[in-house]
C-alpha cells in the first residue's frame, strides 16, 4: 500500500509540479520532498513567464566573497542577489530613500536557492532577475547567476512583499513599486 501511494504520487505530484515550474523531478531519496532540476527548455520559459522585463546585473567576484575552500561562501550568493534586487529597483527610482522616506519598502517571505556549479575569485559573473508571479500582496522574483562559461551557477525564487514599517504589514503594491519591479512602465 505504502509503495502504490509513491508510485500514484509520482505520477501526479512529479507532473504537476513540474508543470508549473517548467522543471523536470528526479528522483530524490524522500519521495515526500521531490527535487526539481531546470530542463533546456526551462531558460527559454523563463523569458516567457516573465511579467516584467529581465534586469541584467553584472559584478566581478572578489577575495571578500570566498569561503575557506576558495569558492564563494553559500551566504554570499543571498547577498549578490540582493545588490541586483537593489540596482534594480534604485534605477527605477525606489531606492533606499524613497523607502526611508515613505517607510514602506520591500521584503523577503521566503527564498528556494540551489547551487549548481561554484564561482571563483575574479570570475565575471551576472545576475538576471525577472518578475514571475505578481498576485495580490506576494510577488516572486526568479535569480539566476551566470558564470563567465554562461553556465548557471545559482538560482532562487524569492517570495517578496511591500512592507509599512507604519502599520507593520504588508500592504498592496503601490504604482511606484509596481515601477521599480519593472510590473508598470
Amino acid at each position: 500500500q505504502h509503495a502504490a501511494s509513491w508510485k500514484s504520487y509520482d505520477k501526479r505530484s512529479y507532473k504537476l509540479a513540474a508543470d508549473r515550474c517548467g522543471r523536470k523531478p528526479i528522483a530524490a531519496a524522500d519521495r515526500r520532498s521531490p527535487m526539481l532540476l531546470p530542463t533546456a527548455e526551462f531558460d527559454a520559459r523563463l523569458v516567457v513567464m516573465s511579467l516584467a522585463p529581465e534586469h541584467v546585473y553584472k559584478l566581478q567576484i572578489r577575495e571578500f566573497h570566498l569561503d575557506t575552500f576558495g569558492h564563494v561562501n553559500n551566504a554570499v550568493y543571498l547577498e549578490l542577489f540582493e545588490e541586483a534586487r537593489w540596482d534594480i529597483i534604485t534605477a527605477r527610482g525606489y531606492g533606499l530613500d524613497t523607502v526611508m522616506k515613505t517607510r514602506i519598502g520591500p521584503t523577503i517571505l521566503a527564498v528556494n536557492v540551489q547551487f549548481r556549479r561554484e564561482l571563483k575569485n575574479r570570475e565575471n559573473v551576472v545576475i538576471k532577475t525577472n518578475v514571475v508571479s505578481s498576485e495580490g500582496k506576494i510577488s516572486i522574483l526568479r535569480q539566476a547567476l551566470f558564470n563567465e562559461k554562461g553556465e548557471e551557477a545559482c538560482t532562487a525564487d524569492f517570495t517578496i512583499g511591500l512592507f509599512d514599517l507604519n502599520q507593520r504589514k504588508l500592504v498592496l503594491p503601490t504604482p511606484e513599486w509596481r515601477k521599480a519591479i519593472g510590473l508598470d512602465a
